[in-house]
């Protein structure tokens, strides 16, 4: 009888597993000043639901098809000014404690709102959607650390333009 009654309530309860999570927006509280680390944080798990799950990446975020894709075949060369100033370093000690995955900074010239892809060595890792703080253009996102190797690495940021076959890359060169 009772592996009867583990049976129905088995079948009966595979329904509740079909469910998307969430079902509904979830609103984010972060109690503290805006452009803080918390903030920024926040900011990134808002994106959480706008993408998809890829091997060996992330798979969240805006425009997550660029994901693992060879930059390449997507950069159209632009000179609008639009430059990035990186807070941040992409040396790469594997016996370090620490490994240079977030990759920040501030854009100069160019609007808030925009989608930013991140290539490291060559492949597109990350893409994010910049923001305003204090009339500052900021971008930050997080970065496998199995795109790194060994000494300093070759990371880049473009702004993301057009859409399906007609998607190009804007590079933003580093603020001088």
């Amino acid at each position: 009888m009772k592996r009867i009654a583990a049976l129905v309530l088995a079948l009966f309860s595979a329904g509740a597993f079909a469910q998307t999570y969430p079902s509904k927006p979830i609103r984010i509280v972060v109690p503290y000043a805006a452009g803080g680390t918390s903030d920024i944080l926040a900011r990134q798990i808002g994106l959480f639901g706008e993408g998809n799950d890829s091997p060996g990446l992330f798979g969240i975020g805006p425009r997550p098809e660029l994901l693992g894709e060879p930059v390449d075949g997507l950069v159209a060369a632009t000179d609008d000014g639009a430059t990035f100033e990186s807070y941040g370093t992409s040396d790469y000690d594997p016996a370090s404690p620490l490994a240079p995955v977030r990759v920040y900074g501030r854009i100069h010239g160019a609007p808030p709102g925009q989608d930013v892809a991140i290539a490291v060595n060559g492949r597109i890792v990350a893409v994010t959607r910049s923001f305003s703080h204090d009339g500052e253009t900021l971008v930050t996102a997080v970065t496998p650390e199995d795109a790194y190797r060994p000494g300093t690495n070759n990371v880049r940021l473009f702004v993301v333009e057009g859409s399906g076959d007609a998607t190009t890359l804007a590079e933003l060169p580093p603020a001088s």
